[in-house]
């Protein structure tokens, strides 16, 4: 067993992410909106990690999950992270404003 950390993953899914067709998973705040150098930011976060995590694995997500401000907004967010290989173990960041309607 290995133990990974990764921070502030900021998704914002605005429907359940379809791993076949990426270009058309919207976001309500896209990263690349904020540099081009995030396009795609999520597909490479979730490509990477299920090459590197095993199903054994555990990583700590410290926080910043999603943009969203409920939970509602958060649950494509949260589901999409529930295709990741390995037991995931998340605690609230500074933007998790959607952590406080659980």
């Amino acid at each position: 067993m290995n133990i990974y950390a990764i921070g502030d993953l900021h998704l914002s899914f605005e429907r359940v992410v379809d791993l076949e067709d990426w270009e058309n998973n919207s976001q309500h705040k896209p990263m690349e909106e904020i540099d081009s150098f995030w396009r795609q930011h999520a597909r490479k976060i979730y490509e990477n990690w299920n090459k590197i995590v095993a199903p054994g694995d555990v990583v700590l997500v410290p926080g910043d999950i999603s943009w969203a401000m409920r939970l509602d907004e958060a649950s494509h967010d949260l589901d999409f992270l529930s295709l990741f290989t390995g037991l995931i173990v998340c605690v609230q960041g500074n933007h998790d404003y959607w952590w406080q309607s659980v």
